[in-house]
């Protein structure tokens, strides 16, 4: 199970369709996660989120967060952090039409962004700590003994 080279984060994190599981604290203390398409840039998450979702009280309230973005197929990769979650903007109009046709395809990516880029969104970045990544279907050494 070896670690992801600094360059191979890059290219995962940039590649296909993988969806972000964003762990949160709700009000009640108890673990909340919720899958989320995302923009990477290299160093920070983009998140989109609409105004009344769950989750986004819960990361204006506490912006200590964790990150997933795995893969569901052999050789399994995974991606996972701490993070901090910061709201950039509660009421947003900015394009967003990049993190859409990365996951609807083109033609119904542009056409969902096109329908509904008059509703505000809600613009999150989430910068994360220490990564942690492993990837392949074999046990670690560690388990073994």
């Amino acid at each position: 199970m070896p670690a992801l080279t600094d360059k191979e984060i890059q290219q995962f994190l940039n590649s296909g369709r993988h969806i972000l599981k964003l762990a949160t604290i709700g009000p009640d203390g108890a673990p909340y996660i919720v899958p989320v398409w995302y923009g990477w840039d290299g160093k920070a998450f983009t998140l989109v989120g609409r105004k009344h979702n769950r989750w986004i009280p819960y990361v204006q309230r506490e912006p200590r967060v964790s990150i997933l973005v795995d893969t569901c197929d052999i050789p399994y990769t995974r991606v996972t952090a701490p993070g901090r979650a910061e709201v950039v903007d509660a009421n947003w109009f900015g394009n967003w039409e990049p993190i859409s046709v990365k996951y609807a395809g083109h033609e119904v990516g542009h056409k969902y962004y096109e329908d509904t880029k008059h509703i505000p969104r809600v613009l999150i970045k989430v910068t994360p700590g220490k990564v942690t990544t492993w990837t392949g279907g074999d046990w670690h050494p560690r388990y073994l003994t």
